[in-house]
């Protein structure tokens, strides 16, 4: 698909649904790609949260590598390296008081959608609008209503329900991203307390991730169905 397409999506669907900000556009590279000529390193420490409202309320296209992940659990369930041990093992969660057991803590942990471990080498991040590259999934973080009207553009063209599936933990990284990339089906999300306290989500916004395979069938729904109201 030209770049050209996918900068005319973004402000498509941007406009049609009057999102807050512009959808942001993630890819996760191989160790055997590169990152697109012209899109520079981060160049300073942050978690995967701030990067994506980085990208979606200043505009920047940047990539990271794993060295500039600061929450390198949430690094972890994207295929950068290896989940650290007191998180896998749930005794992070359950000593802050979010379990009632250390087993409930790590059987939720074991059950969120995760890739390989060093499966993947780099990350985009871009608005959508903006993206030198072909984005592997494009993140929403706006209102309920928008999530509404995001599932309804969507089921315009194929039909059926969305199943939003989430345990509040690694909702930017698992859900917002392994979640459609690895299932194909777009992802709803209520947050969590790092995508919160981190990320600069607010208290009514959603978090939505839509795999590139299902981008044109939202677009082509919102025109159809909002494009009235914009």
């Amino acid at each position: 698909m030209p770049i050209e397409k996918i900068h005319q999506m973004g402000r498509e669907l941007s406009s049609n649904l009057q999102l807050t900000y512009m959808p942001v556009a993630v890819t996760l590279l191989t160790d055997n790609q590169r990152p697109p000529e012209g899109i520079s390193r981060i160049g300073h420490n942050m978690s995967h949260c701030q990067m994506v409202d980085k990208a979606r309320r200043d505009g920047s296209q940047f990539y990271s590598l794993i060295d500039d992940q600061q929450c390198k659990n949430g690094a972890a369930v994207m295929g950068m390296g290896h989940m650290p041990p007191e998180f896998a093992s749930g005794k992070e969660h359950y000593d802050e008081g979010h379990y009632r057991t250390i087993e409930l803590a790590r059987d939720t942990i074991q059950q969120c959608p995760r890739l390989e471990a060093n499966s993947t080498e780099a990350i985009l991040y871009a608005p959508l609008s903006e993206a030198n590259f072909i984005p592997d999934v494009v993140i929403i973080l706006d209102i309920p209503e928008k999530a509404m009207q995001v599932s309804q553009s969507l089921l315009y063209n194929v039909g059926g329900s969305i199943d939003a599936n989430f345990a509040g933990i690694l909702s930017l990284c698992a859900d917002g991203v392994v979640k459609p990339y690895k299932s194909g089906n777009i992802s709803i999300s209520l947050g969590c307390v790092g995508s919160r306290n981190c990320g600069n989500i607010a208290k009514d916004e959603m978090i939505i991730g839509i795999p590139m395979e299902k981008l044109q069938y939202i677009v082509d729904g919102a025109r159809r169905m909002f494009s009235y109201s914009s």
